[in-house]
């Protein structure tokens, strides 16, 4: 009964199914009955491809490999824009593994639910302009393409993306102690608060909102 599918403890975009899917075929080939896997919840922009796989990879009657389910994760979803998506879940991928050595080189372990050396390991490693970029092409493309669906799901991941920029920002105000530097830390709270408020309108399915209170360290710190 893992709770792995909390992830990185952040609302920004995530991707670690390579690993999830190497790991949990290593403990079939070992002896695993079943499992419970809790902390799922209706975050699909920020860790959908996650719970994708980890359901594909349950069973796998196939033997299918991961790139295989990954390919077709792509294809399905995201039509005419797949090769975008891919880069995409690629380059989230690149990121979140080279958070996870910065930490490893820390020292850093999660033992609860509030590690801002964590969350700041994975905050300096996400490059939030680069993703974005990325889900731009893969929206014209599928503007293009008049294929709505799609675009629809590419809202869910510039959603986690935007999640992330909020994070970032609120990481460079958070170690200035200055009075003008917790003017800034305040206004990008309320930046924040006002994203997530619009999000959760537009976008419900990209995170839920409820959330922050557990992830995210910078939202519960007062200045």
């Amino acid at each position: 009964r893992p709770n792995l599918m909390w992830g990185w403890k952040t609302l920004g975009p995530q991707n670690f199914a390579r690993r999830l899917f190497d790991d949990y075929e290593t403990m079939k080939a070992n002896g695993l009955k079943g499992t419970d896997f809790d902390c799922v919840g209706n975050d699909w922009g920020v860790k959908g491809l996650n719970v994708y796989v980890n359901c594909r990879v349950a069973l796998n009657p196939d033997r299918l490999d991961y790139d295989t389910i990954f390919d077709d994760y792509c294809r399905a979803g995201f039509g005419s824009a797949a090769a975008e998506a891919k880069e995409y879940f690629d380059a989230v991928e690149r990121m979140n593994a080279e958070a996870a050595l910065a930490a490893a080189k820390r020292g850093i372990l999660v033992k609860d639910f509030h590690q801002v050396a964590l969350t700041e390991c994975y905050l300096d490693s996400m490059d939030v302009d680069r993703l974005d970029a990325i889900l731009g092409r893969a929206t014209a493309k599928a503007t293009a393409a008049d294929e709505t669906d799609v675009v629809a799901r590419l809202g869910l991941l510039k959603a986690a993306v935007g999640y992330g920029r909020c994070e970032k920002k609120l990481r460079q105000c958070a170690s200035d102690e200055s009075e003008e530097g917790k003017h800034r830390f305040r206004q990008a709270q309320r930046a924040y608060s006002a994203f997530v408020c619009k999000t959760a309108m537009e976008e419900p399915f990209a995170y839920v909102p409820t959330a922050i209170c557990v992830y995210d360290p910078y939202m519960y710190t007062f200045k």
